[in-house]
C-alpha cells in the first residue's frame, strides 16, 4: 500500500511539471503501468511473465522522464535567447525582439495546441524584453509616427506573402511596445485613425490592443467592416477580441452583426473560411455568444 502511494505522489509530480503535450503521454504511460499492475497481481507467481511486468511498468516511467528533459531543454533554449538579446543595444534589441515577437504571433496561431504554450511563453517573454527598452514620451511618439511610414514602405515594396506579413507584424508588434509610454489621449488615437495614412490606422489598432479601451469601440468596429486591407481586419480583429470583455450587450449585439456580415462571403468580405480571420472572428463570436 505504501508503494502504491509513493507511485501515485511520484506520477503527480510528473504530471504537474510538464507542458500539456507531455501530461497527455504521461497519463497515457500512467494508465499502461496501472493495467500491467493489474495483470501482475492477477498473475499467477509459475507464469514467467511475470517477472516482466515490472521491466515494462520501468520502461513507461522512463517515456515521461526522457519526454521531460526534452521539455526542459526547449526552455533553456529559450532563456539563451534571451540571454543573448541582452547583449544588444536597446535600439537594435527593439528591432530584433520586434521580428522575432511578430514570428511567433504568426507560428503560435498555427502550431498544434500541444506547442501553442510554449510558444505563447517566448512570445511573452520576448515582448516583456522589448518593453524594457522603450524610451521617453516624446521618443515613443516620433517611433510611432516613423513606424506608420514604415508600415506604407513595406506594403509598398513588397511582395504579398509570409515575409511581408512577418514585416507587417513586426511594426504592430513595436508600436504596441510604444503605446504606453507615448501617452495618447482618446481623441489623438481617433485622429491617427481617421486620416488618410494607412499606417497611422495601423499604429492606432496597436495602441488599442496594447490599451483596450471601450471608448475605442467604434474605431475598432470601422475597422472591421470598412478595412482597407485584409492585414488591417486581422489587426483590427485582435484589438477587438481585447476590447470584449468591457464590451455592453448592444455593443456585443453590434459586433456580432457586423462579424456575420464579413464572413457572408462577396466583395469586400475579407473574413473567408480559408484566412486566419476566420477562426479569430469565430473565437469572438463564440465569447460574446455566452
Amino acid at each position: 500500500m505504501t508503494g502504491n502511494s509513493s507511485d501515485k505522489s511520484t506520477w503527480k509530480g510528473i504530471i504537474d511539471s510538464v507542458s500539456d503535450w507531455l501530461k497527455l503521454l504521461t497519463l497515457i504511460c500512467l494508465v499502461a503501468n496501472a493495467t500491467l499492475a493489474t495483470a501482475m497481481a492477477l498473475t499467477p507467481n509459475t507464469n514467467p511473465l511475470k517477472s516482466w511486468y515490472p521491466v515494462f511498468m520501468l520502461l513507461f516511467l522512463l517515456v515521461p522522464v526522457i519526454g521531460l528533459f526534452y521539455d526542459r531543454q526547449k526552455e533553456r533554449a529559450s532563456e539563451q535567447l534571451l540571454r543573448v538579446l541582452e547583449l544588444l543595444d536597446p535600439a537594435d534589441r527593439i528591432e530584433v525582439v520586434s521580428q522575432l515577437a511578430a514570428a511567433y504571433d504568426i507560428a503560435t496561431d498555427k502550431a498544434p495546441k500541444a506547442e501553442q504554450r510554449r510558444l505563447r511563453q517566448t512570445r511573452q517573454a520576448l515582448k516583456a524584453n522589448m518593453a524594457s527598452s522603450v524610451p521617453e514620451a516624446q521618443q515613443a511618439r516620433e517611433q510611432l509616427t516613423k513606424l506608420a511610414g514604415v508600415y506604407e514602405g513595406l506594403r509598398r515594396g513588397m511582395d504579398p506573402g509570409t515575409k511581408r506579413t512577418v514585416s507587417l507584424t513586426s511594426v504592430v508588434t513595436q508600436a504596441r511596445a510604444l503605446a504606453e509610454r507615448a501617452g495618447y489621449g482618446s481623441k489623438e488615437v481617433g485622429d491617427l485613425f481617421a486620416g488618410d495614412s494607412e499606417g497611422a490606422r495601423i499604429v492606432s489598432l496597436a495602441i488599442v490592443q496594447a490599451l483596450p479601451n471601450p471608448t475605442f469601440f467604434d474605431l475598432v468596429l470601422q475597422s472591421i467592416s470598412h478595412s482597407r486591407s485584409a492585414f488591417e481586419q486581422y489587426q483590427a480583429l485582435l484589438a477587438m477580441e481585447r476590447l470584449r470583455p468591457k464590451l455592453n450587450a448592444d455593443q456585443k449585439r453590434e459586433l456580432a452583426v457586423v462579424l456575420e456580415d464579413q464572413r457572408s462571403g462577396g466583395p469586400g468580405k475579407f473574413i473567408t473560411k480559408d484566412s486566419d480571420r476566420w477562426l479569430l472572428s469565430s473565437r469572438i463570436l463564440d465569447a460574446i455568444q455566452q
